[in-house]
Order: structure tokens, then sequence, then C-alpha cells
């Protein structure tokens, strides 16, 4: 019964991040890999990683951790394609606004 549970769970957030990631734009899954990191987001760096504006360097590297830590590609190898290029496109997103607060 827990192992249904937590599976719903992964699904569920799966499911969300995959929503978040395609519903503000009209980014497709298909044509995801296509796009550079660059143009692939909209959203200011620190709101990428989910942190204030004025963010120190450790909160900085500490959620750039966290996430690449949720949003790995390896983290999904024996899922679905889908799953694995959301994977992909969420981690270069990460990499992007960490790339872009570390220059600044």
């Amino acid at each position: 019964m827990i192992k249904f549970i937590l599976l719903a769970i992964l699904v569920y957030a799966i499911f969300r991040a995959y929503r978040m990631l395609f519903a503000s734009s009209s980014l497709s899954p298909q044509n995801n890999s296509q796009m550079s990191a660059n143009s692939q987001t909209q959203r200011p760096p620190h709101i990428v990683l989910g942190i204030k504006p004025k963010a120190t360097d450790e909160e900085i590297r500490a959620a750039y951790q966290r996430l690449i830590h949720e949003n790995h590609p390896d983290r999904v190898a024996t899922m679905s394609d889908e799953i694995r290029a959301l994977a992909l496109a969420k981690t270069k997103e990460i990499n992007w606004a960490y790339d872009q607060l570390k220059r600044s």
C-alpha cells in the first residue's frame, strides 16, 4: 500500500513539473530539445532557482544543488522519453540560471 502511495506521489510530482514547464510557453516536448538553454527560459534566474534576488552565494549554491538533485535526468533514466526530455530541459534551465547568477 505504501509503495502505491509513493508511486502516486511521484507520478503527481512529475505531471505537475511537466505542466509547469510547458504551460506558460509554446514549448512542446517535441521541439524543446531544439531550443537553446538561453531561449527556453523567459524567467529571471532567481525565479528559476527559487531564491531571493539578493541571495548570497551560499544560498544560490544550495538552491542549485537541491534542484539539480531533484531534477537530474539520471534519476528518471528508466522512465519514458518524454519524462527524460523534461528532466533534461529542466536541468538545462537550472544550469543556465546558476551560470547567470554566478557571473553577476
